[in-house]
C-alpha cells in the first residue's frame, strides 16, 4: 500500500476515509506517513490520528455527500497549503505513533499501573492457571506476550537505549519466566539491566 499512497502523495492527492466506527485505523496513519494527507469523519479512532493541526481534515460524520466532495476538492485545489498538509501529516506520524513512542508509551502505562499482583488466594489460582504445564494456555496468556516485549527489548538494546531495555526486559521475564531458559536470553537481559544501571 505504501507505494500506492506515496503516487498519490506524490501527484498531490489525499487519502478519504468514509468510515464511521472505527478503532484505531492503520491506513490513515500509512498513508500520512507516506506524505499523503488524510480526509476523514470527526469520530473516535479517526480524530486520533488525523489532526487538523497536523495537516489532516476532519468533517462531521453526518455531512452530506455533496458537501463532503466540496471539502475533498477544495483541500486539492489549495496547492500551497496542500505542501504544508504533507510534511505536517509526516511530522504527526513519526511523532506520536513511531515504534519507540508507542513502547515508551506502554513501559508508562505499565510502570504506573495501580494493580499489584495478588498475593492472595485468588491470585495464586490465577498464576496456577496460567502455569507452563496448562501449556495452550500459558502460550496465548504468557509467552505471546513475553515474547513480544523481549523482542522488544532487543530492539531497543541495539539503539542503546538500555534503560527503556531493561525495563522492557524485566517485564518479559515477569511476564513469561521461561523465555529466559535460553542463556542467551539471560545474557541480553543481564547486559541491559547492567548497562542501565551504568547509565545513570
Amino acid at each position: 500500500m505504501s507505494q500506492y499512497f506515496q503516487k498519490a502523495a506524490a501527484g498531490g492527492g489525499c487519502i478519504v476515509y468514509t468510515s464511521q466506527y472505527e478503532g484505531l485505523p492503520l491506513t490513515l496513519l500509512e498513508a500520512q506517513a507516506c506524505g499523503c494527507p488524510a480526509i476523514g469523519p470527526d469520530v473516535q479512532g479517526v480524530n486520533e490520528c488525523v489532526d487538523p493541526l497536523s495537516g489532516g481534515v476532519l468533517y462531521p460524520f453526518d455531512i452530506a455527500p455533496a458537501d463532503l466532495a466540496h471539502i475533498v476538492l477544495q483541500t486539492l485545489q489549495d496547492k500551497p497549503q496542500w505542501q504544508a498538509r504533507s510534511a505536517a501529516c509526516v511530522r504527526l506520524v513519526r511523532e506520536k505513533f513511531s515504534l519507540e513512542r508507542m513502547a515508551r508509551d506502554y513501559v508508562e502505562i505499565y510502570k504506573r499501573s495501580p494493580y499489584p499482583p495478588l498475593r492472595n488466594r485468588a491470585g495464586l489460582k490465577a498464576r496456577f492457571r496460567l502455569a507452563p504445564w496448562h501449556w495452550s494456555r500459558y502460550l496465548i496468556n504468557r509467552w505471546s506476550l513475553g515474547n513480544e516485549m523481549y523482542e522488544l527489548a532487543t530492539i531497543q538494546s541495539s539503539r542503546h537505549n538500555w534503560k527503556t531495555a531493561s525495563i522492557l526486559a524485566r517485564a518479559a521475564l515477569v511476564t513469561c519466566p521461561t523465555l529466559y531458559l535460553r542463556p542467551k536470553r539471560m545474557a541480553e537481559l543481564l547486559r541491559s539491566h547492567a548497562r542501565a544501571i551504568a547509565s545513570h
